[in-house]
């Protein structure tokens, strides 16, 4: 016989359940007691685990008791991309949780302040994107949230509608039904005091239907062990296919970081074969480059031996196709902008300007070295 199924509130025992922004870890260790097993359960918090002892005393305890009974913790997850957390990013849930959300406090800011509630969207808009990735089959994203005024200009239906989810119920939050837990301020300022609940309500979230189809596995799942529990990945045909057509072009990465570089890349090929050479470090790719640059001669001096004037020529210009969605991140020069791809070959001044002007119109760019997965080895003749 199996374990017995336990429940409090709206989670089981049997849920795999992650638990973002926690505070003192009051919630989770709530649910860790109530389950009397935590091996389904991760917890994590945006703060290091330093700086959760300063602002947060009581956490140590529930921290020792989460781990005691197998949760795996975890410091320093951000809502905004926890999708590309090196732990997390293989991993997918039954239930995503997020109490009170909250973007930080400033002593000159208030809730109604519009900066304020800027940041709180921008939060919610990168969380629900991040989040409605690592749901399960059937999964449910759980935000509890105060309602009424100046909360309600936090727009968070529809946020979530932007992510692809839809609201399936909005049930009335009772701290009651969570015996020892403690709504904490966090955000750097008197963090550790509590603050009142008032009207809220836990809106659940879920996948649209069409999305939802998408998460069922075309092939047997594989499975990521993590603290002695296993969490589903689902990988379909088509994204195994372009995994290793990927390869095929940067040579020794790993299945795994290029379906997390996928997954960065909004599942975009082309932008992934280019930004993967560049996670690497300096001389992996000095090396990678030389490589390239080596066997290419090669081939050209078996194709062409009557040519000796193309002997040691420094390339030739394929054509690739991008979207004007990733032409638009090349164009900018910020911290977000797409980098540049690793070339196997120098690249001339007046090569370089020349790229730069075709980048904000609508013609396809030029760019030097193989990057086209569908047909990587594809030239234009000189």
């Amino acid at each position: 016989m199996g374990e017995k199924q336990r429940w409090i509130g709206h989670y089981s025992s049997s849920h795999k359940i992650l638990l973002v922004g926690e505070g003192d870890f009051s919630f989770s260790a709530c649910l860790a007691r109530a389950f009397r097993s935590a091996t389904n359960m991760v917890a994590t918090t945006f703060e290091s685990e330093d700086t959760l002892l300063k602002e947060h005393w009581s956490s140590e305890a529930h921290v020792d008791e989460l781990q005691r009974r197998g949760c795996l913790v975890l410091h320093e997850v951000d809502a905004y991309d926890m999708d590309q957390h090196p732990t997390l990013m293989f991993m997918k849930f039954d239930i995503i949780v997020f109490n009170f959300p909250h973007a930080g406090h400033d002593y000159w800011l208030c809730e109604r302040d519009n900066e304020l509630i800027r940041r709180h969207r921008g939060l919610l808009e990168a969380f629900f994107r991040s989040a409605s990735g690592m749901l399960g089959e059937g999964g449910e994203i759980h935000v509890s949230h105060r309602d009424g005024y100046p909360y309600d200009n936090w727009k968070l239906k529809k946020l979530a509608k932007k992510a692809g989810l839809v609201l399936k119920e909005k049930v009335w939050f009772e701290k009651s039904d969570y015996p020892g837990y403690h709504q904490k301020r966090g955000g750097g300022i008197e963090s550790n005091k509590t603050f009142p609940l008032k009207e809220c309500y836990t809106f659940k979230f879920s996948l649209k239907q069409e999305a939802s189809r998408e998460l069922v596995p075309e092939v047997p799942a594989d499975f990521v062990k993590m603290s002695g529990c296993e969490f589903r990945v689902s990988i379909s045909n088509s994204v195994r296919k372009t995994i290793q057509d990927i390869k095929e072009i940067t040579g020794s990465h790993s299945e795994e970081e290029i379906y997390a570089m996928l997954k960065r890349c909004y599942m975009d090929p082309n932008e992934t074969a280019q930004k993967l050479p560049l996670q690497d470090p300096f001389h992996e790719v000095k090396r990678k480059r030389d490589k390239r640059k080596e066997n290419l001669n090669n081939i050209e001096s078996a194709e062409s031996p009557w040519r000796p004037g193309m002997q040691g020529r420094e390339g030739k210009s394929g054509w690739v196709n991008f979207s004007p969605r990733y032409m638009s991140h090349d164009a900018g020069d910020g911290r977000n902008s797409a980098p540049r791809v690793a070339s196997s070959f120098p690249i001339s001044r007046k090569t370089k300007n020349k790229q730069r002007s075709l980048v904000t119109s609508s013609r396809p760019i030029i760019v030097d070295g193989p990057t086209n997965v569908a047909d990587h080895y594809k030239k234009k003749p000189f």
